[in-house]
């Protein structure tokens, strides 16, 4: 079975042994939830960052998914689907 890094909000890292099938909830001793962070592999390190973290998304993913920027995002679609500049 292979081995799985946790980690919580605080910081705290657990390995966890399961199967691959499995995605147990797993509680740290501060009492928070812990996610699963990625296995590292060539050409790629992942921070391992909470998919809630709100205040840890890059620009362009906030950019992206903000409400305000809806119109936005709109005219500029259809000006790029309709040719113009």
């Amino acid at each position: 079975m292979p081995n799985y890094t946790y980690t919580d909000d605080a910081g705290h890292f657990l390995a966890v042994q399961h199967g691959i099938a499995e995605n147990p909830v797993i509680a740290c001793i501060c009492k928070l939830i812990m996610w699963r962070m990625p296995s590292r592999i060539a050409g790629m390190n992942w921070g391992g960052l909470s998919p809630s973290s709100a205040m840890k998304r890059s620009r362009a993913v906030s950019e992206f998914i903000d409400p305000n920027n809806v119109a936005k995002r709109r005219d500029e679609f259809e000006r790029k689907r309709d040719g113009r500049p």
